[in-house]
């Protein structure tokens, strides 16, 4: 991990050390996270050929502006940025809503009385067609701003809308590691039945929320499909310790987590499927 100021740190994962490696990006698409930023960068055929993750200190705010702004105008990626397909948000304030029952101003009041919001929030809400659902989600107003000024072209998603672009027969479950976030969602024969984020310090975190929902729900774990991708290669350590508790645990694309930055890879490849 490499200190780019004092309140800031990145990591960096290139498919092969050649300085011409960025001019070979055709494609990017990028997450803004609670402190930080990840860019994926693609060649033509959709290959991920570089991830760069940012992070920056606890004493900062959670969503502070002026090292977004700061990290989209100096990010080498961002150098042509109608190349940019995508920003996806990670907020833990969220709620689903069947589409059936939706009422905006009765969803909007719903989410205040569930989630902590301020006057300078803005509450987004997002079809996602399989599960005929909406998807609401908050942020801070100046986030969504940020990005429509950098990108244009680029469309604002969740994050966790790739967990449900393809999910698994049977108990499928889908597990992404960001920084100090866990996103879960549990899908029965394609169906969602679970949807939650929560902080994390260990393994332990994450395997004690999903044995605990398994076993309030009769579920069998060992019977289930347990998937995890990962924001960067810090993460690979927790997703080693997560085979104590879930031995078949695979990438969301499928690939087993045998390389550092394999669950990062993992996540890339399924953003750009989502775009």
């Amino acid at each position: 991990m490499a200190s780019v100021n004092n309140n800031t740190s990145q990591q960096v994962y290139n498919i092969r050390e050649d300085e011409d490696l960025l001019s070979s990006v055709a494609s990017i698409a990028c997450v803004l996270m609670q402190r930080g930023l990840w860019v994926a960068g693609y060649s033509d055929s959709g290959e991920v050929l570089t991830i760069h993750t940012y992070s920056y200190n606890n004493n900062k705010a959670v969503w502070e502006l002026d090292l977004f702004e700061h990290l989209f105008a100096n990010e080498g990626l961002f150098a042509a940025k109608d190349k940019v397909k995508a920003a996806f948000i990670c907020s833990s304030r969220n709620m689903i809503v069947p589409a059936e029952l939706y009422n905006e101003k009765e969803a909007m009041e719903w989410f205040r009385r569930i989630h902590l919001t301020e006057s300078g929030d803005e509450i987004g809400a997002v079809d996602f067609g399989k599960e005929e659902s909406k998807y609401l989600m908050a942020v801070p107003m100046g986030i969504p701003a940020l990005v429509k000024i950098h990108f244009k072209q680029a469309a604002i998603l969740p994050l966790p809308l790739y967990h449900f672009a393809n999910p698994g027969a049977g108990q499928h479950l889908h597990c992404t590691l960001m920084p100090g976030q866990a996103i879960i969602s549990l899908h029965y024969n394609r169906n969602l039945q679970w949807h939650h984020m929560i902080d994390y310090t260990s393994a332990e975190d994450v395997a004690y929320a999903i044995k605990h929902y398994f076993r309030e729900n009769n579920i069998d774990a060992g019977a289930a499909t347990i998937v995890c991708d990962a924001a960067s290669g810090a993460e690979f350590d927790i997703i080693r310790e997560l085979y104590r508790y879930f031995p078949a645990l695979d990438t969301g694309d499928g690939s087993s987590i045998n390389a550092r930055w394999g669950g990062a890879v993992s996540l890339a490849n399924q953003l750009l499927a989502c775009v």
